[in-house]
């Protein structure tokens, strides 16, 4: 990770970025459990923490603060004016969570229930770059504080993320790992550019086009994610997410035998695929001949050894 920076031009940027980040991942923790983890430390410990969030100026991993809240700190109405607030991704659009339905794993369907929202300005001396972490019956919120007291929220009184509610793979395959890769690639594809164009935009750095992000994405995304003070993970291997020049399952294929223009994804069962083809039927059937060539070469090269560093 970089060093840690305190520097108060870029905390607002970096802080909407992570709790975005958080958020997606809560969210797909209950898209599959139905219910949001209770803790930041359930969801870390999940299958669907699959980018690792570091304080922005310690360059530690971010820690929920250790806050209990009493029935004064509870607040009413809308976010105070003292810290910046922000009801979720410019992706989510306006769509109403009214009545929102939550359908538990027996299938049982109930209507999501709002909980209350803690006062920011409650929490007394928090620990900057760290995360007040709050669920309570259907809402999450989430603050991350600058070393000022100042802070960015994300307040969701009932559950809504446009990604994680449409996160889908386009084959079931065993072991079940392509939902954890294509999460995780979901992030980096449509979450990250914009999260990144907005950094730019707000610290006065000029803004890249959608051909720049694009090649971004494929040349550095690296930096780019570590600028935000993320780093993304390889869902199968529990182990940060690389540029894999084998057949490494959970990783970014860059090996030279596979001689196709684009991003790959190395899937376990000896697969490769785009994102598009990960998580779009269409796409999948379109490249169909494609995709049968393609793996008949990691088929061929999954034995490979790495290759020798040093």
């Amino acid at each position: 990770m970089p060093a840690p920076r305190n520097v108060d031009a870029h905390f607002a940027a970096i802080s909407r970025a992570q709790l975005e980040t958080i958020h997606y991942m809560a969210h797909v923790y209950l898209e599959c459990n139905s219910v949001y983890p209770e803790s930041l430390q359930e969801l870390r410990d999940s299958p669907y923490w699959v980018v690792d969030v570091f304080n922005q100026y310690t360059g530690l991993p971010v820690q929920q603060l250790p806050f209990i809240p009493r029935a004064g700190d509870y607040a009413s109405g809308a976010a105070l004016p003292e810290g910046g607030f922000f009801g979720g991704d410019e992706d989510e659009s306006s769509e109403p969570r009214t009545g929102h339905v939550i359908v538990d794993e027996d299938g049982t369907r109930r209507v999501a229930t709002a909980g209350r929202r803690i006062d920011p300005g409650r929490v007394e001396f928090p620990s900057p770059g760290d995360l007040l972490y709050h669920q309570e019956a259907d809402s999450l919120q989430l603050v991350i504080y600058d070393d000022s007291g100042a802070w960015q929220e994300l307040w969701m009184e009932l559950p809504f993320n446009y990604r994680a509610a449409n996160l889908k793979v386009t084959e079931s395959v065993r072991p079940r790992s392509d939902f954890v890769v294509a999460e995780m690639a979901t992030h980096m594809e449509l979450l990250l550019p914009g999260m990144y164009n907005r950094y730019l935009f707000l610290t006065d750095r000029p803004t890249l086009t959608p051909d720049e992000l694009d090649e971004m994405l494929t040349g550095s995304f690296e930096k780019s994610a570590e600028e935000l003070f993320l780093e993304y993970l390889n869902a199968v291997k529990k182990r940060p997410f690389m540029r894999a020049d084998y057949y490494s399952p959970g990783d970014l294929a860059t090996v030279p035998w596979l001689d196709e223009e684009g991003r790959f994804y190395f899937l376990e069962g000896e697969r490769a695929r785009s994102f598009a083809e990960l998580t779009d039927e269409d796409i999948l059937r379109e490249h169909a001949a494609a995709i049968k060539r393609r793996d008949k070469l990691v088929a061929h090269h999954a034995g490979d050894l790495p290759p020798r560093t040093g």
